[in-house]
């Protein structure tokens, strides 16, 4: 996980928490990533650090399901800068889900996402085997 990534997500997590009456400092702690550092366009994370602040989410909000459902509404392609434009811009939805597969580590994701064909069917595959169990709902 010691991908670099933009601090997009972190933020939309941290506005999330915010309005639930988390404390930043809370949703931060331990992850070494200081509270200006949210407001900067250009800063980049690790993984690691972002999936401290995800964990301690899940310490501080008591349905970490329908809260990760809700925060997730607030993701819209345009959070992923390039990549979100790149998958806006595919010509059919078959290439776009090619493309979005390739091009995992440009995403905020941490699960194992794959793309298997048989049959003529075609199925995503979303394994969180490798999440900490205290964040896989």
């Amino acid at each position: 996980m010691s991908v670099q990534r933009a601090v997009t997500s972190v933020r939309l997590q941290v506005a999330y928490a915010g309005e639930q009456g988390i404390d930043p400092a809370a949703c931060l702690a331990g992850s070494e990533i200081p509270p200006e550092m949210l407001n900067r366009a250009d800063a980049t994370i690790h993984a690691e650090q972002e999936m401290q602040v995800v964990e301690n989410l899940c310490r501080h909000l008591d349905d970490p399901v329908r809260h990760g459902l809700a925060m997730g509404q607030r993701y819209h392609l345009s959070s992923y800068g390039v990549w979100g434009f790149a998958l806006l811009s595919s010509p059919t939805f078959r290439q776009a889900i090619e493309l979005g597969v390739r091009y995992l580590d440009l995403t905020f994701a941490f699960l194992d996402i794959r793309l298997e064909e048989e049959d003529g069917e075609a199925v995503l595959i979303l394994d969180d085997e490798t999440l900490p169990e205290t964040v896989r709902p």
